[in-house]
């Protein structure tokens, strides 16, 4: 669970430095990308508040479970050597820092999507397929990032109709992403309880179901995101609220 957080403390740190509000409460911020802050304020004006906070939840869950590990004797998961993937070059970004993950690579798996609004449970029925909602997004590669300065410039936006900015489309992909990340969080928190020991339960339940919520959270902001503002993507038809 401990190594899980530190995968997404990576991801959403970078998302942070590009279209996250950037004030001091942790570090890491040079001021942002204004290109691609703007589009995805076209998503929701309160997209950059989202972002900053779910960084700021996934760097408190790492650094706790990283410390409640310690205080009790066991080496916590340390993924540093591991950072060697480059970093987006845009203006925002921390350029020199290796990354865990790369966000200007992805294949989405959006079949979540499905997966929560369906009549099976995925939790009862592990063997069940469901849907890709986008399934452009689960093939080829696609960045939710801007990679360099070359992935904005000209993306100033319209007066005239801002939903034609040529770097929305990039942000757009952004919710989606983010929101395949928390199921599998809000998931793997419940699982976890039903394998602890009798000796460290009461512990161990009180870590787990404390974490597990607040991922949930995490997804029912981003799914918001994503279903708001990929209706022409987002087959409607075939889901359930």
């Amino acid at each position: 669970m401990q190594a899980l957080e530190q995968v997404e403390e990576d991801l959403w740190r970078q998302y942070a430095e590009l279209g996250g509000t950037q004030d001091n409460e942790f570090s890491g911020l040079t001021g942002g990308n204004a290109a691609y802050s703007q589009a995805l304020q076209l998503l929701d004006g309160d997209m950059p508040q989202y972002i900053h906070d779910n960084t700021d939840d996934e760097i408190s869950h790492a650094r706790f479970l990283g410390n409640y590990l310690e205080s009790h004797g066991a080496g916590s998961a340390d993924l540093t050597p591991f950072k060697v993937l480059p970093s987006s070059q845009a203006d925002g970004a921390v350029k020199t820092a290796g990354r865990l993950t790369n966000l200007t690579q992805l294949t989405v798996d959006t079949s979540f999507w499905s997966a929560y609004r369906s009549v099976t449970n995925p939790d009862f029925d592990p063997q069940a397929v469901f849907k890709q909602a986008v399934p452009s997004l689960n093939a080829g590669q696609h960045t939710a990032i801007p990679r360099t300065n070359d992935d904005t410039n000209g993306s100033v936006i319209n007066p005239i109709d801002p939903t034609q900015s040529t770097f929305t489309t990039t942000s757009k992909r952004s919710p989606s992403q983010r929101d395949s990340t928390s199921p599998s969080s809000s998931r793997v928190a419940p699982a976890l309880s039903d394998a602890c020991s009798a000796r460290h339960q009461s512990r161990s339940l009180r870590i787990l179901l404390s974490i597990g919520p607040s991922e949930t959270m995490h997804f029912q902001t981003w799914q918001d995101k994503a279903q708001c503002n990929s209706s022409t993507d987002f087959d409607k038809k075939n889901t359930r609220r």
